[in-house]
């Protein structure tokens, strides 16, 4: 199953080996061919997800558009059917990644575990305003309140 998740461009065609499985020698990029030759509709699926999969990698929303289309006529699974009305709910958003490509939400991933490390560590914070008001000044989110000096003017 590694093999089909692979990319096409990782599978090598030249050095043969003998996997346990099959009697004669073969290469991965084999093991795969002869494994689609069995089922069309793993054929089908296989390569509705490698053309999604390079459209991804070369940002090309206009051709990730097409795939999703063209995919409606295909005999694919219906697991991958299933992902496909997903990303057609969600291709707006979808196509803000492709846009938007050097946006990630490592930040908040990173206070997200700040805050479970701080979980972790406290043992319970009996009080959800002290518990909020740590994870503030730990993160370095806390902005203190001034209050406005009024100058009086004679």
């Amino acid at each position: 199953w590694k093999l089909f998740l692979s990319n096409t461009d990782t599978l090598s065609s030249y050095p043969y080996h003998r996997f346990p499985l099959f009697d004669w020698m073969t290469h991965t990029q084999g093991i795969v061919d002869y494994l689609l030759e069995q089922v069309p509709e793993l054929r089908a699926t296989y390569d509705v997800v490698h053309q999604l999969r390079d459209a991804l990698h070369n940002r090309d929303f206009d051709r990730f558009e097409e795939i999703l289309i063209w995919a409606k006529q295909e005999a694919i699974s219906p697991g991958l059917r299933r992902v496909l009305r997903t990303f057609k709910g969600y291709l707006p958003y979808i196509k803000n990644t492709f846009i938007y490509h050097h946006l990630t939400n490592g930040a908040l991933e990173g206070i997200n575990h700040k805050i479970k490390v701080l979980k972790r560590n406290a043992y319970g914070y009996r009080n959800f305003s002290h518990f909020r008001n740590r994870i503030l000044f730990m993160c370095k989110l806390y902005v203190p309140y001034t209050v406005p000096s009024t100058s009086l003017v004679a």
